[in-house]
């Protein structure tokens, strides 16, 4: 019975990313942000099968990683120093006086001493239970810096695309016909080679239950490009097969039209594929309009990009 909902319901749609027809039909939001994130998200699962504190502490920004890096330092050695400050005024030699909140401002600077490996030796466990803490402070502090050091290694070499969409797409003349076309560069020094583009359209149509999302692939001039030195343009002929084809500035608002995309390529740097995602809604695309120029030849010859004019349209002439 379940295989048989699942073949029906992607033979209607075999395109369907797993929105689900009807339910994104009723969402009012965009299915893809402009940043790749998706407006989506599973409920349901426990924490301990959804959560990976690995992947979270890859991809959390820079600021947020050595927030929670800092707070897992600052919280062990205070979990330490009350360890420490719990075996009696006895139990540390050097400190200067047995009053408990200066037993555990010194115990919390032996720990912090301790767990990186310093050991300036003012302060120092006297008593076997302190030593035996101290004991179990090294070896925790020899995983916490493994752990930290392998994430900071893995966020700065794990490969990622920085690509640069333009703020809108056209549909504008080309050659005899009309087409859908944005642009994309990338904003770093490396370079991309073997790159493929892949473009769904989604939009709203009316069915027998009522209205329901829909996703058609578009064909493109150019799917796969060996390298992009500057930028690439892509190109989606409007034609009699286009999903687009007949569709209006009008129709595309009335049924919340949004073109997705997905590129993929290899990182020469890194030698591995990367990914970048983007969406364009229907504000978002610009009829009648063309890409302004971005290419010049310079004094010395050298052919050179204007990211200033990279999201700049113009009207058609």
């Amino acid at each position: 019975m379940i295989s048989d909902i699942f073949h029906r319901r992607f033979a209607e749609d075999p395109d369907d990313p797993g929105f689900g027809a009807k339910v994104s039909a009723a969402s009012g939001r965009r299915l893809l942000n402009r940043d790749g994130t998706f407006n989506a998200r599973r409920t349901g699962l426990r924490p301990s099968r959804s959560w990976s504190p690995y992947h979270d502490l890859l991809t959390i920004s820079w600021a947020r990683f050595f927030l929670v890096i800092g707070a897992c330092y600052v919280g062990a050695n205070i979990v330490f120093a009350f360890a420490y400050a719990s075996c009696g005024p006895g139990a540390l030699a050097g400190t200067a006086t047995d009053s408990l909140s200066h037993r555990l401002v010194e115990s919390f600077f032996l720990s912090a001493q301790t767990l990186s490996t310093v050991g300036f030796g003012r302060v120092s466990p006297l008593t076997f239970l302190a030593n035996a803490i101290a004991v179990v402070e090294l070896w925790v502090g020899f995983i916490m810096y493994a752990i930290a050091a392998g994430l900071v290694f893995a966020r700065f070499s794990r490969p990622m695309a920085k690509l640069v969409f333009s703020r809108t797409a056209v549909i504008a003349p080309r050659h005899d016909g009309t087409a859908l076309m944005f642009r994309f560069a990338n904003a770093r020094r490396n370079q991309l080679v073997e790159l493929r583009v892949r473009v769904l359209f989604s939009r709203l149509e009316s069915g027998p239950g009522g209205r329901v999302r829909r996703f058609s692939p578009l064909d493109l001039e150019r799917e796969r490009v060996a390298f992009i030195p500057l930028h690439l343009t892509v190109v989606h002929p409007i034609t009699d097969r286009s999903p687009l084809h007949g569709l209006s500035r009008e129709d595309l608002a009335r049924d919340s039209a949004e073109i997705m995309v997905l590129v993929t390529a290899m990182d020469e740097t890194f030698s591995q594929s990367v990914h970048a995602r983007t969406s364009y809604t229907h504000a978002e695309i610009d009829v009648g309009s063309r890409f302004a120029s971005v290419l010049s030849l310079a004094d010395d010859g050298i052919v050179e990009m204007d990211m200033r004019r990279f999201h700049l349209v113009e009207p058609r002439e």
